[in-house]
């Protein structure tokens, strides 16, 4: 009876053990991505805001088309990581960085 106990208090150690060395997000981190991610859906009106009232005849435009797909690379890479936590890295594609044509 004594080593049933021991097998099953083993086991539940075990158990608890792989629950916590899964990948997961903790809630204070979860709702703080989730507020970002949030927030860049509403800074992206900026820039549209800021694309409708750009000046038609510049020296160096804004690349608009750039500046939106590294905005939308990101927030999608946060909200998979919300999605589904993973320790594997994943290859993204790297940001223009450089707004202007």
């Amino acid at each position: 009876m004594n080593t049933q106990r021991t097998l099953w208090g083993f086991l539940f150690m075990m158990s608890m053990s792989f629950a916590h060395a899964g990948d997961y997000v903790t809630e204070p981190e979860r709702l703080a991505l989730k507020q970002l991610a949030e927030e860049m859906n509403k800074l992206e009106l900026l820039i549209d805001r800021a694309e409708h009232n750009r000046a038609s005849h510049t020296r160096f435009p804004m690349n608009y088309k750039a500046l939106r797909e590294d905005w939308r690379s990101v927030r999608a890479a946060i909200e998979r990581h919300l999605d589904k936590p993973s320790r594997a890295p994943r290859k993204l594609p790297p940001l223009h960085a450089d707004y202007t044509h």
